[in-house]
């Protein structure tokens, strides 16, 4: 669906957060919160110190509120996507096109919108288990020597583009 949404709003990232709620707010109220489900431990397995270097790398400041909507903005570019950068995050500019969109909060709260839209209701509370700390080999993300260091190859072909 999150795939489908991005390629029907074509590239326009609130109209795709748009889109997006609207195909949510066609389903039932458990598989919103399902969806909601997948997406917040898509979040949270992407919560690693070497995506956080990434993100800096590429679009500069990011802080925690800043990470959080960063990896929202990920997980809109579809599985595939998201597999790969979180699997290899040297791989992010591969969507260095849409870098001006990292930080839009458009899709954090998306599934609670859409919830609240179908139903009247505020959202159930969802029991994930959140890393407290990021995954990974601890970067010291103040650093440029250290954040450049944890992703080089991504460093010198941002520069180079």
């Amino acid at each position: 669906m999150v795939a489908e949404c991005r390629r029907d709003s074509d590239g326009d990232v609130h109209g795709m957060a748009s889109l997006l709620c609207d195909r949510l707010t066609q389903l039932t109220p458990q598989d919103i919160n399902d969806f909601c489900g997948h997406w917040h431990h898509a979040t949270s397995q992407a919560y690693t110190w070497k995506l956080w270097a990434a993100a800096l790398v590429m679009v500069g400041t990011v802080g925690d509120d800043g990470f959080v909507d960063f990896r929202s903005w990920l997980i809109s570019h579809g599985k595939d996507a998201y597999d790969r950068i979180v699997d290899d995050p040297e791989r992010l500019d591969e969507l260095a096109w849409d870098r001006s969109n990292a930080l839009t909060e458009a899709f954090v709260y998306i599934g609670g919108m859409a919830y609240e839209r179908l139903t009247g209701e505020d959202p159930p509370v969802l029991s994930i288990d959140h890393r407290r700390v990021p995954a990974g080999d601890p970067i010291d993300l103040d650093n440029d020597d250290a954040v450049l260091a944890a992703v080089p190859r991504l460093a010198t072909r941002l520069r180079a583009g």
